[in-house]
């Protein structure tokens, strides 16, 4: 999902991300990055995924490409399972 997202923006966010989770003390670095997903599905989700109880996904629509009498996009949607402690 990383690299999906990251695409557009190349590695350069990428390298951003993560030098901000270094800056936090290892114990926290899990829940920032629940905190963000949690964020980003607020966010970004649709309105009827948002009213699925319980369940955080988020889709990537890919970029329109042209075929033979018509014109075909992806989407992909990842699942945010909770952590297993």
């Amino acid at each position: 999902m990383l690299v999906e997202l990251l695409r557009p923006a190349g590695a350069e966010l990428g390298r951003r991300w993560l030098a901000c989770l270094l800056l936090a003390p290892e114990s926290e670095r899990r829940a920032i990055v629940e905190a963000v997903e949690q964020r980003m599905a607020d966010l970004y989700l649709r309105d009827n995924q948002k009213q699925q109880a319980g369940e955080r996904q988020v889709t990537i629509a890919h970029e329109p490409t042209q075929a033979d009498g018509f014109i075909e996009q992806k989407f992909t949607t990842y699942a945010v399972k909770p952590a297993e402690d």
